[in-house]
């Protein structure tokens, strides 16, 4: 379980830098907070969650016109659908 949940996050990283690299964005500190914030891998509960907060804010401002990312956008919604469902998973929502 923990190491699918590393790769799902490895990738959801590398899909940042493609995006930072696609296109200058005017909040290329919050991307590198972003990746920062996913290189602490917790096994918890709440480190998932803190996960799919980080990358859903970073879904908000992707999605600010920056129309040319539409398919990083949506691989980052279906990662953190991923990791939501996981999360429910574990809580037995």
């Amino acid at each position: 379980m923990v190491d699918k949940k590393i790769i799902q996050l490895d990738a959801i990283r590398e899909q940042l830098k493609q995006a930072r690299d696609i296109k200058e964005l005017e909040q290329v500190d919050v991307v590198e907070a972003v990746a920062k914030t996913m290189d602490v891998i917790g096994d918890s509960v709440n480190d998932l969650n803190t996960h799919i907060v980080v990358l859903s804010e970073m879904i908000k401002l992707l999605s600010n016109g920056y129309s040319e990312q539409k398919a990083i956008i949506g691989e980052l919604v279906e990662r953190v659908d991923k990791l939501e469902y996981k999360v429910a998973k574990q809580t037995n929502w």
